[in-house]
Formats: C-alpha cells, sequence, structure tokens
C-alpha cells in the first residue's frame, strides 16, 4: 500500500514580469561573463550581479518550493482511494477501465526535495476520468508502487510496460 498527496507543482507568474525579468537576467549574465573587461562600470557591475544574484536564486528556488498539496491518494492492490477538493472515491481495480502510471522517480537531493513529479491516470467503468499529479517521496515508497503495479491483478487487466528507457525491474 502507499498513501500520498496528490500535488500542484505549476508556478503561476505574470509572464510579461517574468519575460522581462529574464531578459534582464540574460544581459546581466552577458555582462558579467563576456563584457565586464571590455567595457568596466561599476554601477553596472553592481547591478548586472544583483540581478544576475536574484535571477540565480528564483531559478534554483524552485526545486526548493513545496508543492501544494490538494488531496491525498492511496493505492493497494485491490483499489484506488482518493480524496481531491471534496470529492472522495474509491474505486476497485475491476471497476477501472483505464489505468495510466507515468513515473518520473523518486525525490533526491539532485532533483527535488519533495518528490518528482508522478502522473496517475484512471478511467472508472461509470466513463468518469481523473488525472493526478503525486510524489513518490523515498525509496520505500517506489518499492511499494513497483510492488503493486507488478501484482497480478494490476498486470493481468492492465498493460503494464514501461515508459521511455524505465524498466520494471529498476522502476
Amino acid at each position: 500500500m502507499i498513501e500520498t498527496e496528490i500535488v500542484d507543482t505549476k508556478i503561476r507568474a505574470n509572464k510579461l514580469l517574468t519575460f522581462g525579468f529574464a531578459i534582464l537576467w540574460l544581459g546581466a549574465t552577458i555582462y558579467i561573463f563576456l563584457l565586464h573587461d571590455e567595457f568596466p562600470n561599476k554601477y553596472l557591475s553592481i547591478s548586472s550581479f544583483i540581478f544576475y544574484l536574484i535571477g540565480s536564486v528564483i531559478l534554483f528556488k524552485i526545486t526548493f518550493v513545496k508543492p501544494k498539496a490538494i488531496g491525498d491518494l492511496r493505492i493497494t492492490e485491490d483499489f484506488i482511494e482518493f480524496n481531491l477538493n471534496e470529492i472522495q472515491k474509491k474505486f476497485d481495480l475491476s471497476a477501472l477501465k483505464k489505468l495510466t502510471l507515468t513515473y518520473s522517480g523518486y525525490a533526491t537531493w539532485t532533483l527535488n526535495f519533495w518528490g518528482s513529479k508522478n502522473y496517475l491516470h484512471l478511467e472508472g467503468d461509470d466513463g468518469q476520468s481523473y488525472k493526478f499529479e503525486f510524489l513518490i517521496k523515498n525509496k520505500t515508497q517506489k518499492e511499494n508502487l513497483k510492488n503493486i503495479f507488478k501484482s497480478p491483478p494490476i498486470k493481468d487487466k492492465f498493460n503494464v510496460k514501461p515508459l521511455n528507457d524505465y524498466d520494471l525491474n529498476t522502476f
């Protein structure tokens, strides 16, 4: 069994402000690393360094921002249960028409402290479709998820195969 959170990791920012700041960060980077020796200017150097530093902090901060939990997800070998936006559903595996897992890993210090983005898409026999983004936080959760998706009820009913270069043995 695996219990985890359904999350929303989309960052909503003003596109015009983001584009403007990206241009300033790019200009600061070019000045600091390419043009500083040819055009020394104290004020331009300081302002470029400030824009470069702020841009770098914003760029790397994305991996440190905790995703917003919007629900709970529980997966077992017999059922999938979720609570999302005041909607609570429980599906027996026999009642599912479609089950798709997109696995991208679990939390590591090189990728994301909170967990990698993993997606689950399921469709019940009533035709209702649900898509979730959830986190696998550690190796134990990864192993539990692997065992669930290799279990006979899921493996027999659904075509379980690795996407991209993932192998279920290394999953």
